[in-house]
């Protein structure tokens, strides 16, 4: 949201934090985010860094997989695993009920998302609070860095541009009054 608040420009951060919170899923508000940030009025290079951070993932993209990683946590239900080398232990794993789960296995099996120990929770949660500590520095670096042109700038100068025809200029002409007449009278 912190990001959202400064791309968008409204000058009420509860009326961003308002708009923000409109959609319900995250892919929505992402998408906004990423539409507020590359609006004419940002500079390039803060989306560079929203998009790829030289050579790795961009604050997009990790935004992306941590929140699929955070539906896993959510859907996933509790099971049992043995081993020789590792003995019992529990795991979250895919719901095997849900007939959609066998179309989904091999996109998990690629990301690793399959089956999860105590061991990747933990370590999601230092990949999260990474994340958030470097969503939090880049709102903040763009409400430092100064926009292209003020968005009053760029309305006035778009006025500027419009052709100037017969019909425009009617529209800024006031109409002529037609006097009123007196009633007719009854004879």
């Amino acid at each position: 949201m912190e990001v959202f608040i400064v791309a968008s420009t409204c000058q009420s951060p509860d009326v961003a934090g308002s708009i923000f919170f409109s959609p319900s899923d995250f892919s929505e508000k992402l998408k906004m985010t990423h539409n507020a940030l590359r609006t004419p009025l940002r500079a390039k290079n803060a989306l560079n860094v929203w998009v790829t951070k030289a050579g790795d993932p961009g604050l997009r993209k990790r935004m992306i997989d941590e929140s699929e990683f955070r539906n896993v946590l959510v859907h996933f239900t509790v099971g049992e695993e043995w081993s020789r080398e590792q003995g019992h232990k529990h795991i979250l794993m895919p719901t095997l009920s849900d007939p959609n789960e066998e179309n989904r296995r091999s996109d998990r099996k690629k990301k690793h998302l399959d089956a999860l120990d105590i061991g990747a929770i933990r370590h999601a949660g230092t990949r999260f609070n990474a994340l958030a500590k470097d969503v939090r520095k880049f709102a903040k670096e763009i409400a430092l860095a100064p926009q292209s042109r003020p968005p009053q700038e760029q309305l006035v100068e778009s006025n500027k541009r419009l052709p100037k025809t017969k019909n425009a200029r009617a529209q800024r002409v006031r109409p002529k009054r037609i006097p009123r007449q007196p009633p007719p009278s009854r004879a």
